[in-house]
């Protein structure tokens, strides 16, 4: 069965890697065919975030030529994990 969405979640209390969203994207691609489905980039642990981390991955993201939704959330504090939600359901 394909997908309808596809969650992507980094961790944002660890350094960010330049192709993190490509590689993942470039594996999943290759686990399922190209049919359309929506992919939500989710950054995790926002609260306890390693510097540098939100601002690189929000540049990869608009980068991108196909806008990713995207949100930050911390489960730890509740913050924006209901966004997340919000997010995959639109």
């Amino acid at each position: 069965a394909q997908p309808q969405v596809i969650v992507v979640c980094v961790d944002l209390s660890e350094p960010i890697a330049k192709n993190a969203i490509n590689d993942w994207e470039r594996e999943l691609l290759s686990s399922y065919s190209q049919e359309k489905y929506k992919l939500v980039v989710v950054g995790t642990k926002a609260d306890i975030f390693h510097p540098g981390s939100k601002e690189a991955l929000r540049k990869i993201i608009e980068e991108r030529e196909d806008k990713i939704p995207y949100v930050e959330c911390s489960a730890k504090t509740g913050k924006n994990v209901q966004a997340v939600f919000d997010k995959v359901k639109n």
